[in-house]
């Protein structure tokens, strides 16, 4: 059901609301326990000893359906260095993650420069498989699950302009997959960043069903993201018509988003301006628990959260454009500069989505900034959906052990226990596993 604008103005007002909750000190609590889950295979670099110029990005998903998670982690060589760099495969047994690269994804020892790694089921067969979006001008690519976590790596899985390949090849930042033509079948949106005319534009690959994709770029999506640097892409239905619409960070002032008809074809987009820095990455989740995707924008300042309220009936892009409205992250001082990767999930089990934010900056040999920042969405106490650092007190920030400097970060219930467990990417030493506790 669409949202009206007579429910906008209680919104409106609780948003722009200053939160009188008391502060919290360890908000949620973790041990880390990463030299009893993390098992790694000899062959392989350590993931558990790796430095600052090791660009990381992970994806879950149970990959040999037993019911649990397991992980997918991609490297890259940061500071634009163009060394390419092997991949690794983590299968979970028992809580336990086992480094199966060499067995299960040889692929992965052949060494690439991927940015961004998802999972999916392409070829319909219902199991996951993986996606690897590259820069450095190398094509992306895709590994088919035999159901069991085996992976074989395809080849010629697309076609664009009648080549198996891309020329130029991508400079590639994320990688996306919904069915963005309705047919039932996961389609492939491909962000890449343009430093120059000539270079390649983001790519829309539509699938046949079958794990076999053809570039559709010309016909659906036209010019409305051509020659533009993107930096982070996500797809979610923002107008609440049921087909997905494409979302894109624009630096140095917009988040940008082209909307679906409902046949795959973009016709028109927004630029979504948002105050106080440049946006070069976003994520996307239903912060103030409306039914409606709200934006989250990483900033070289403080960083903000996007609300949608709703679709204008009255702008140019008629049925797409939202009213909208933009809240700083309060108390937080971690996500007050630059920034990179992020997650949205409900870390407290409160029934409203919190945000963990990065600090490793994509792309630069940087072990980050001020730490991971993990930030409480207040409705669960206030009613109004904000978010804030529950960690800092009139300006003393606490600093907790998985404040680490990071470059990506995920949550699962590694231990089966019904919390939310967390684990990072670190900047500065390689892969931590933090079991939640006291959530029960």
């Amino acid at each position: 059901m669409k949202r009206t604008h007579a429910s906008l103005s209680a919104l409106v007002a609780s948003l722009a609301a200053t939160s009188t909750a008391a502060a919290q000190s360890n908000w949620v609590d973790f041990v880390d326990e990463t030299s009893t889950r993390l098992v790694l295979h000899g062959s392989n670099p350590d993931l558990g000893n790796l430095t600052c110029d090791d660009e990381l990005d992970m994806a879950k998903a149970d990959l040999d359906g037993d019911g649990d998670d397991d992980l997918v982690v991609v490297r890259l060589q940061a500071g634009y260095t163009q060394v390419a760099l092997s991949n690794f495969l983590l299968i979970n047994e028992n809580g336990v993650f086992h480094d199966k690269t060499p067995t299960n994804i040889p692929g992965f020892l052949v060494a690439d420069s991927s940015r961004d790694v998802i999972c999916a089921d392409v070829d319909g067969d219902l199991d996951q498989d993986i996606i690897v979006a590259n820069t450095y001008q190398e094509q992306p690519r895709l590994f088919l699950n035999n159901g069991s976590a085996v992976f074989t790596e395809a080849t010629n899985w697309f076609t664009s302009n009648g080549s198996n390949s891309f020329s130029p090849g991508p400079l590639s930042c994320s990688v996306v997959a919904e069915d963005i033509d309705g047919d039932s079948d996961l389609d492939i949106f491909l962000s890449t960043y343009r430093f120059a005319a000539g270079d390649l534009d983001s790519r829309i690959l539509v699938n046949d069903g079958t794990g076999q994709f053809t570039d559709e770029t010309s016909l659906r999506l036209g010019s409305l993201i051509s020659n533009a640097f993107v930096t982070g892409a996500t797809m979610a239905d923002f107008n609440n018509d049921g087909s997905p619409d494409i979302q894109i960070s624009r630096p140095p002032s917009s988040i940008r988003v082209a909307y679906n008809d409902g046949t795959g074809i973009f016709t028109c987009a927004t630029n979504y301006s948002i105050p106080g820095g440049a946006p070069y990455m976003h994520g996307v989740a239903d912060f103030a628990n409306t039914g409606l995707p709200d934006l989250y924008a990483v900033q070289d300042q403080q960083d903000r959260t996007v609300y949608n309220l709703g679709v204008d009936p009255n702008a140019n892009c008629v049925g797409a454009t939202l009213l909208s409205t933009a809240i700083t992250v309060k108390s937080s001082p971690r996500t007050a500069s630059l920034g990179g990767n992020l997650t949205s999930v409900d870390i407290d089990g409160d029934g409203w989505t919190d945000m963990a934010v990065c600090d490793a900056e994509t792309g630069e040999p940087t072990c980050g900034f001020m730490g991971l920042a993990l930030l409480q969405n207040q409705g669960g106490l206030t009613g109004r959906p904000f978010l804030k650092d529950p960690n800092n007190f009139g300006g003393n920030l606490i600093t907790l052990p998985w404040n680490m400097e990071a470059w990506d970060v995920t949550f699962s219930d590694v231990n089966n226990d019904g919390c939310q467990d967390m684990i990072i990417a670190s900047s500065v030493d390689g892969m931590h596993i933090f079991i939640q506790t006291g959530c029960n």
